[in-house]
């Protein structure tokens, strides 16, 4: 026997966050109105969201029907906005940002749906339970940030707020180092003048360095046709939010004993092989940023790029000629479509106590 329900969306009850004239502050996450039956469908839910949120990628295990009633949002590179209407298949990955009004849409699907993000499936409308207690089996959030971080190449024009970058530089200064030296040095470039100078180099450095690459042409793309070099990463260069330059510093990183010895103009070249060298201290912090930036729901993206007119992008940024220049990390908000990481599993890369000797995993 079918049902009929008639109900005016206004009347409808409230889940997961508040009306829109209680305000963002109080529900940052927007909220929606549900009308219909919660646990047997059909599910017609009204959504609103304040303008900038970012939804990382997720996945449903019912299809969906979403039509843009007010404002917009991008998804997948593509801008919709009122009278779009999207059809996505159960279990399809997607991510979005909300235009800077936020937006309103009626989301549709044949009844409840279970979110899956970051490799962890769960119910969004019903109250998580209870953290378990230490040791008790519960993955700690970390590990939600480690599956979900993707290497963004192509991002939207608009800035990171200032207290999302306080965060993440603060996460990379806690990172470990080599004896504890926290040589790192931060150029934090949000300025468009800047990063088009900086663009300009990149881009001459980039016509022939593609005729150097090992890789064969089809490697340069993964199982989704998306180039993986940075060609995409050069172009949103002046759009990107932010990007940290990450220097190395002798007057803290030196350990050793003539370890480094200075050139006629100021440079400094390695005398001694240190094991690990400069990295070691400041890829971990680089890392760091980049999780500290998925957990605030901003895109990044790791280069050593940079390298390629290292003279150049130092004179531009003011960086002395004794300090090193090695990496750098983007921060910004996609746009790109990006689903879950895929990567070569362990079974493949770890070898147990001898290389070729397999390892294996507990049962």
């Amino acid at each position: 026997m079918g049902r009929t329900i008639v109900q005016h969306v206004d009347e409808a009850p409230w889940v997961r966050g508040g009306p829109r004239a209680e305000g963002v502050e109080k529900h940052p996450e927007g909220g929606g109105q549900l009308v219909g039956d919660l646990e047997r469908g059909p599910w017609v839910h009204v959504n609103w969201l304040p303008g900038g949120l970012v939804a990382p990628p997720h996945q449903h295990d019912k299809d969906e029907v979403i039509f843009i009633l007010e404002g917009g949002l991008t998804l997948g590179g593509r801008r919709c906005g009122p009278g779009t209407v999207v059809y996505l298949e159960r279990e399809t990955p997607y991510g979005f940002t909300v235009w800077d009004e936020g937006v309103r849409f009626l989301n549709v699907r044949p009844g409840r749906a279970a979110i899956e993000m970051h490799g962890t499936s769960r119910d969004p409308y019903r109250a998580p339970a209870e953290p378990a207690a230490a040791g008790a089996g519960r993955e700690p959030g970390v590990f939600e940030a480690i599956h979900g971080l993707r290497a963004v190449r192509r991002y939207e024009d608009r800035p990171v707020p200032a207290e999302h970058l306080e965060r993440i530089l603060r996460a990379g200064t806690m990172a470990c180092s080599s004896g504890n030296t926290q040589p790192w040095d931060f150029v934090v470039v949000t300025g468009r003048e800047t990063k088009q100078r900086i663009q300009a180099q990149m881009r001459e450095a980039f016509r022939t360095i593609d005729a150097e690459r090992a890789q064969a042409p089809e490697a340069l793309v993964d199982g989704a046709g998306r180039p993986v070099t940075g060609h995409a990463a050069i172009e949103s260069l002046d759009r990107v939010g932010a990007i940290v330059v990450v220097c190395w510093n002798p007057d803290r990183g030196i350990r050793m004993k003539n370890e480094y010895a200075e050139n006629p103009d100021g440079t400094l070249r390695e005398t001694r092989h240190v094991p690990g060298g400069r990295g070691s201290s400041l890829f971990p912090a680089c890392q760091n940023m980049m999780l500290a930036a998925h957990a605030l729901g901003v895109a990044s993206l790791f280069t050593t790029f940079f390298g390629l007119r290292a003279r150049e992008i130092k004179q531009i940024l003011g960086i002395p000629p004794r300090v090193f220049m090695e990496c750098a990390v983007f921060l910004g908000y996609g746009a790109e479509q990006l689903g879950a990481a895929r990567r070569r599993p362990v079974s493949e890369v770890a070898h147990a106590d001898r290389w070729g000797e397999p390892w294996r995993p507990a049962p």
